[in-house]
């Protein structure tokens, strides 16, 4: 991310650092990486021809990448603790809202987060722990499914059943009669 002072020559720089990478060996993947880092560098600066980064410019803007990169897969991993320890306590009554609140981000903000940590949206993701939990009492407990269902926070019963035999494969009551087998 830069901030854009001109982008006059941004494109011939892109498509310049892209041929150049992809004649050079480099594979399609790479080339855009060194393409885009060339073009970032270059509308952070005034011109056309003198805003074009150099190789060692551009090799040291894809290291710092590599860096950020690394720090924020370290947050993100700190994030996903965060996540799962506020499901585990508060998985009958989770919300992206108290879970926004608690982390004090914004939701739209928060949500996002969790759709690049998790792959899905926060609430395909509560559905997942829920269910997860559900299959855990259904084996391990002999509470009746309704209890089951009240424990993991579903109101709606029918709800429960959808999600659960969509994630398990199974409605609740196969699932518990696969620990008797």
């Amino acid at each position: 991310s830069v901030k854009a002072v001109d982008t006059t020559g941004a494109g011939d720089t892109f498509i310049g650092y892209f041929v150049s990478s992809v004649t050079k060996g480099k594979s399609y993947a790479d080339a855009i990486k060194i393409a885009s880092c060339a073009s970032a560098i270059a509308v952070s600066r005034a011109g056309a021809a003198p805003s074009i980064p150099t190789i060692d410019e551009v090799n040291e803007g894809l290291n710092t990448l590599k860096l950020y990169n690394q720090e924020k897969e370290k947050r993100y991993e700190v994030l996903k603790q965060k996540l799962d320890t506020y499901l585990e306590e508060n998985l009958k009554d989770a919300s992206l809202a108290k879970l926004s609140q608690q982390l004090g981000y914004s939701e739209s903000y928060t949500g996002t987060v969790i759709k690049n940590i998790t792959g899905t949206s926060f609430s395909d993701y509560l559905q997942k722990k829920r269910c997860a939990c559900a299959a855990s009492l259904l084996l391990n407990t002999d509470l009746s499914i309704q209890s089951v269902i009240n424990a993991v926070g579903y109101e709606n019963e029918s709800f429960f059943r959808k999600k659960f035999k969509a994630e398990y494969a199974l409605s609740p009551l196969k699932y518990r009669k696969t620990k008797k087998d």
